[in-house]
């Protein structure tokens, strides 16, 4: 008799103890996944920081670009704005698209192009905003 209920009990644990360890598994790979959120919003939020310096930069070699500027001044505010993760992503690339623009108008300049390097490599060697920050020749 006691073998009979031995082996139901022993299937019935060993499948709670799967369910547990699953449960476990589960719950740590959430808690990476919103950790990896939360860095990529501290390094976003450090690249939105970083801009206004840049914008200054190449406006004072680069005057006759103010829209120009203004459109990164504008994407940039939108990119901080943005809450839901489609519009956010939306707006980071119509950002990333602004930096682009931003750095080859100042690449011709080289004393710009001194000044936009040493400012992103400061801002690169601050945090890990490396992988956030396009490159100047990218």
């Amino acid at each position: 008799m006691l073998g009979v209920l031995t082996v139901p009990f022993l299937v019935m644990a060993a499948i709670g103890a799967i369910g547990l360890f699953a449960f476990n598994r589960l719950a740590t790979l959430r808690r990476r996944c919103d950790q990896a959120y939360a860095d990529i919003d501290v390094q976003l939020r450090h690249r939105h920081d970083v801009l206004p310096a840049l914008v200054e930069t190449v406006r004072s070699f680069t005057g006759h670009e103010s829209e120009m500027l203004q459109g990164l001044v504008k994407a940039r505010a939108a990119a901080m704005q943005s809450q839901s993760l489609d519009h956010k992503m939306a707006a980071e690339a119509a950002l990333t698209t602004s930096i682009v623009a931003l750095m080859a108008v100042s690449m011709p300049i080289p004393s710009c192009a001194r000044r936009v390097t040493l400012r992103t490599s400061d801002a690169r060697s601050s945090t890990s905003t490396t992988r956030l920050l396009p490159r100047a020749g990218s």
